[in-house]
Order: C-alpha cells, then structure tokens, then sequence
C-alpha cells in the first residue's frame, strides 16, 4: 500500500510539473509577450518545450500504470491479468520514454555539457532497465497465474 501512495505521489508532482510546462509553452507561442528563455541554441527551436510536455506526459502515463497495477495487486491478487497487463504497458511506456530523451539529449548535446550530458544519460539508461525489468515481471505474472489456475484445478 506504501508503494500505491508512493505513485499516486509521483503522478501529483509530474501533473504539476506537466502543467508548469504547458503555461510555459503558451507563454513562448503567445504573440504579445516576447520569451525570456532563447531555445536558438537547441534542434528544436521553440517547439522544445512541446517536446518537453509530451516526454513528461509518457513517463507520467507510465508511472499511471505501475499505480494500477499495484491496485490490482491489492485488490485482486498478486497473480492477475490486470496487473500483468498494466505492467507491461508501463514498461512499454518507460522504455519508450527513455529512448525518446536519449534521443533528445544526443540532439542537443554540447561538449561543454558532457558531465550533464552523462549523469543524464545515465538516468535514462536506469529509466529503460526498469522499464525493461516491468515487462519481465509482467510476464512472470502470466506465467505464475497460469500454474495458480492449474493448481486450483488439480485440488
């Protein structure tokens, strides 16, 4: 249950930052106000921060799902389909995020910034182990349901 709180934590602060940066993405298209933050420099000019929104938006549905799962893992048992399922969405979702930032980060990299650059790329390779751990689990789930349906029907 811990773990359950601990999500829906998570997926409070990443709508609150999703919303951060969607007042920032009206306040760099809208036409009366000049930006303060120069996005020249990157690949994507001043599209960044959509990109920004729309990686925030993967990783917070990823952490969605692993919420979900634990829900399901509370309420039904730890061998369901319901949590294999969204289990394996999440790590879906989490590999996918993390393919996109390595992406992004390789798009905008600077020699200048190679220790960021680094510890970035570091916590993205994390983020697709997890992500990768996820759908393994998910499918130990499947399996370790099936031999719980099997031993109920052999009793």
């Amino acid at each position: 249950k811990l773990l359950n709180y601990l999500m829906i934590a998570f997926l409070i602060i990443g709508t609150f930052g999703l919303v951060l940066n969607l007042v920032l993405i009206m306040h760099t298209f809208s036409n009366e106000t000049k930006t303060t933050i120069d996005y020249s420099e990157t690949n994507l000019g001043r599209f960044t921060p959509v990109a920004t929104a729309l990686l925030i938006m993967l990783l917070i549905k990823g952490i969605q799902n692993i919420q979900r799962a634990l829900s399901c893992n509370i309420k039904y048992n730890y061998f369901n389909s319901r949590s294999a399922h969204y289990l394996q969405r999440a790590g879906i979702l989490l590999i996918l995020f993390s393919i996109l930032c390595i992406a992004f980060d390789f798009s905008n990299y600077k020699l200048e910034d190679t220790q960021s650059f680094l510890l970035d790329l570091m916590s993205h390779v994390l983020v697709m182990s997890v992500g990768i751990a996820l759908t393994a689990v998910s499918d130990l789930i499947k399996k370790g349901e099936i031999i719980e349906q099997e031993n109920l029907l052999t009793i």
